[in-house]
C-alpha cells in the first residue's frame, strides 16, 4: 500500500469517527418517552424537521391542516401557532414573527422545524449532538407550564 493510499485510509478512519452517526437517525423524546415517527426526522441548515403529528400529538396538542393552502395551527394550552408550509412567516398567540427555515413536504408529510413550533406551545427542548436526540419538556423545571416569549424564539437547534 502506497503512503498516500494508507494516509487516504486514515484519514477516512478519523472522519468517520469524529463525525455524528446519522445512521440511526434522529431520536426524539418527549417527557422521557421516545416518539417513533412514520417519516424519519431531517436535519436541514442547522434545524430538526420532524413530521407535524407525531411529535405534537404526544405533546397533546390539537393539530389542524388545510391542504389547501398549507396552513398549520396547532394549540396547546394556552398557545396557539399557526405557520404555512414553504413560509418563514408565523404567529405565535397573534403575534407575527419568522422562523429560520420554513416547513416543508417530505414523503406526503408536513414536517415542521421541531424547536420553534415546541417553545411556541410552551416547551423546552434540549439538543444532544452527540446522541443525535432532541429531548422536549412539556413542564417547567418545577413543574409548571413555560410562558411563551416570541423573541426567544429566534434560536434554532444548532
Amino acid at each position: 500500500m502506497s503512503r498516500f493510499a494508507g494516509a487516504v485510509l486514515i484519514f477516512a478512519v478519523l472522519l468517520m469517527c469524529a463525525a455524528p452517526s446519522y445512521g440511526d437517525g434522529i431520536k426524539v423524546i418527549v417527557d422521557g418517552r421516545k416518539v417513533p415517527t412514520d417519516v424519519r426526522p431531517v436535519f436541514k441548515q442547522a434545524t430538526v424537521f420532524v413530521p407535524l403529528r407525531g411529535v405534537l400529538e404526544e405533546l397533546k396538542a390539537v393539530i389542524t391542516f388545510d391542504k389547501k393552502t398549507g396552513t398549520i395551527t396547532a394549540k396547546r394550552k394556552n398557545s396557539t401557532v399557526v405557520l404555512v408550509v414553504d413560509s418563514t412567516k408565523a404567529k405565535i398567540n397573534g403575534v407575527t414573527t419568522f422562523m429560520p427555515i420554513p416547513a416543508f413536504i417530505k414523503e406526503g408529510r408536513t414536517l415542521v422545524p421541531l424547536r420553534f413550533i415546541s417553545q411556541a406551545l410552551g416547551c423546552r427542548v434540549k439538543w444532544e449532538p452527540q446522541y443525535m436526540t432532541v429531548h422536549i419538556s412539556s413542564r417547567g423545571e418545577n413543574g409548571d407550564d413555560i410562558d411563551v416569549d416570541v423573541k426567544d424564539l429566534d434560536d434554532d437547534i444548532k
